[in-house]
């Protein structure tokens, strides 16, 4: 696997939301975005296009593609001038690993066969536009270093206002109108089990945009923290993360969708307190045995949706094992049931289930569309069907899904199931299918493309490609500066090749993950 490069679908990207100016239509208030980019060439740009600089020099072209609905999936195009996809010069897809508002954090990794040498990735922050006289941005920040490594779970961005900066922090919220300096700064987090060190020992890492610095505090959660059942000292992976900047400026939920949420504010000046634990609801099948080695966003998932309110949801799949096909099953049906909170301050964070459904109960509503080349159309409970993604509009009560007549097929859907209303939306074909390995994450929600475009021959700022934030064209140093370890890093790709980085298990266990 580690020889793998670019996927010939990958070189093919979808048509649809190429056509974003201003204008043109009306922007979705959220979108699911595919977390693998494609390829494309020079001509595939439009308004939020944006460009950088590798370490090594090569020009780097990013535009996103949004699409009109949700279900038809958004995606990132990505081109350089210098490098050529379909050879050696990529090591895999560049990923987004983590959104919010108006940014995505982006990892590019060159030289076919380098996909887990961490210390040869390249970390991008994409800044959509926030006006017509701004342009959307792509910078470049500095490499965390060999000895902070985290995976692709446990990653979030978030934005906020240096207080040398400003009289007050700022709590995100997508929806109010911000200046253009307070959209400036941000930070990244990523919250990760301290492998070389007893159970129970946590690592937070934060990386300040206005300092270029990362930094690592320790947490030893084994003495504080309850054991959770039939684990003992208490042990938390992180799946997910999500933000809670509107109940507390700084305040990030690191989720582990089998077990619960870890609180910790990053903004806390000095050092972070230790986290506050927040259990999920029981499983929906009683007695079912939670499995590490299985990944939770296959049938689960949190979100924030536009009122405030955290949202669970978890898929029940009762299957069976095909008689003379041992790596396929048989589904015959499966349930889902969604869960509020709008209070965390309470440890059990009053979890309410909202609604719970069979598909049993909207299988008369099973659209002719779906699916349109298999004979004879299976039934709804007969469909193969995973990674649920919650709807980010007011209660979150549409969840979306991914959906194969056998889940090693190449062709999807993704189904939008109204929870509360029990209807079946217009599902849409996933055109990133031919890139997917069974059912499994596969894209995210963003509400980036709420941001407005810069209108057509409008006279923008300009930004120096590939600088990092807040340098200026004449550095007086190329060795970025770490907090805690400075390291020269490697400058051609494929020259200095080090074993995988801590959290190799976590690949044997997560095997869509990729290291940072």
């Amino acid at each position: 696997m580690a020889q793998m490069g670019v996927m010939d679908a990958s070189l093919c990207p979808p048509f649809h939301g190429r056509s974003v100016d201003k204008g043109t239509r009306r922007r979705p208030r959220w979108v699911l975005l595919d977390k693998l980019a494609y390829f494309a060439g020079a001509d595939v740009r439009n308004a939020t296009t944006a460009t950088s600089k590798t370490r090594e020099g090569h020009e780097i072209q990013v535009t996103l593609c949004t699409a009109a609905q949700p279900q038809l999936v958004s995606y990132v195009c990505v081109h350089s001038p210098t490098l050529n996809p379909a050879s050696d010069d990529y090591a895999m897809e560049p990923q987004i690993i983590a959104a919010h508002d108006d940014l995505l954090l982006i990892r590019l990794i060159l030289g076919r066969g380098n996909r887990f040498t961490v210390s040869l990735a390249d970390y991008f922050v994409y800044q959509a536009s926030i006006a017509d006289d701004i342009p959307p941005s792509l910078t470049r920040i500095t490499h965390p270093g060999p000895m902070i490594t985290f995976t692709n779970h446990e990653v979030a961005i978030l934005h906020y206002i240096p207080e040398d900066t400003h009289h007050h922090p700022y709590a995100l919220r997508p929806h109010n109108p911000l200046s253009s300096s307070s959209k400036q700064h941000y930070i990244v987090t990523a919250f990760s089990v301290n492998r070389y060190r007893p159970p129970g020992e946590y690592k937070l890492h934060l990386y300040h945009s206005h300092t270029q610095q990362w930094t690592t505090t320790h947490f030893n959660l084994a003495a504080t923290m309850p054991p959770l059942p039939d684990l003992s000292p208490f042990h938390h992976r992180t799946t997910n993360v999500i933000n809670l900047t509107h109940q507390s400026p700084g305040l990030m939920a690191f989720v582990d969708l089998w077990q619960g949420l870890l609180l910790i504010n990053v903004l806390d000046k000095v050092q972070p307190a230790a986290p506050r634990y927040i259990p999920l609801p029981p499983p929906l099948k009683q007695g079912k045995v939670i499995s590490g080695r299985v990944d939770p966003t296959d049938v689960r998932d949190i979100a924030v949706d536009a009122k405030g309110h955290i949202n669970f949801v978890e898929l029940e799949v009762d299957a069976i094992q095909h008689e003379s096909d041992r790596t396929g099953y048989i589904s015959q049906g499966w349930t889902v049931a969604k869960w509020s909170c709008s209070n965390t301050e309470s440890d059990d964070c009053c979890w309410h289930m909202d609604c719970k459904l069979n598909a049993s109960d909207i299988s008369h509503l099973m659209p002719p569309e779906l699916p349109n080349y298999c004979h004879p159309t299976p039934t709804l409970e007969r469909l193969h069907i995973g990674h649920p993604l919650l709807s980010l509009d007011n209660n979150g009560d549409v969840v979306y899904f991914m959906a194969k007549v056998d889940h090693r097929d190449y062709k999807a859907w993704v189904i939008p199931v109204d929870m509360r209303k029990r209807l079946i939306h217009e599902p849409a074909v996933f055109e990133g299918a031919p890139r997917t390995l069974g059912i499994g994450s596969t894209f995210i929600q963003t509400t980036i493309s709420n941001y407005p475009q810069p209108a057509p021959g409008k006279k923008r700022k300009q930004k120096q490609p590939g600088m990092l934030l807040g340098s200026s064209s004449k550095r007086k140093s190329e060795t970025p500066y770490l907090t805690n370890v400075v390291l020269p890093l490697p400058t051609r790709h494929g020259v200095q090749k080090q074993p995988d980085a801590e959290g190799g298990s976590m690949e044997a266990e997560f095997s869509d993950n990729m290291l940072l």
